[in-house]
């Protein structure tokens, strides 16, 4: 399913393509996207991909739905299980280029209670003690240079401008 080339020179762009289900007073139907069991082999991939441009990128966006009354929708990004190999990695990366972008992992602001969390966990090791084996390790590195200095590593506490009130802790732990 494809859209309308455009090769105006001008203001020619080729057309939008929208899915959505409707509108209801009680609730929405889902959207699904889904490729098919494979019993021998490999089962087939989903690729969103925005097409290059000449002057910059277009933008990807995954935005879950907004709630007035209750919490908004999640995000949820999970690899795939295997009940006999590793489950599938996830990489989240910025493109090489003359400058590669950015990564910021930001929660959002908040007028009434709490700024959500960032929390980094690797999973649990449950094996037998027989076997050299331990748990996932978090390794936070900084890119090195060769023409210039290398990267800064920081962590700052939050600070506060409440009365009666104190700046985060810094606080490492080692078991």
């Amino acid at each position: 399913m494809s859209t309308g080339n455009s090769l105006g020179d001008r203001y020619g762009y080729s057309g939008g393509m929208d899915f959505f289900t409707g509108n209801s007073t009680r609730g929405t139907g889902s959207f699904n996207m889904t490729t098919g069991q494979s019993m021998k082999g490999e089962s087939g991939s989903i690729v969103l991909a925005v097409g290059k441009g000449y002057n910059s990128g277009g933008n990807l966006y995954l935005l879950a739905g907004d709630s007035s009354k209750e919490s908004g929708g999640n995000v949820k990004l999970v690899s795939g299980a295997s009940s006999k190999e590793s489950s599938g990695q996830m990489t989240i990366k910025t493109s090489d280029g003359g400058q590669s972008g950015s990564l910021n992992i930001i929660t959002g602001d908040s007028d009434q209670g709490l700024s959500g969390d960032i929390y980094m966990k690797t999973g649990s090791l449950f094996g037998s003690e027989y076997h050299k084996t331990k748990a996932g390790s978090i390794i936070a590195e900084v890119g090195f240079g060769n023409a210039g200095d290398g990267g800064d590593i920081g962590l700052i506490a939050g600070h506060t401008t409440a009365r009666k009130a104190s700046g985060g802790f810094g606080k490492i732990f080692f078991t």
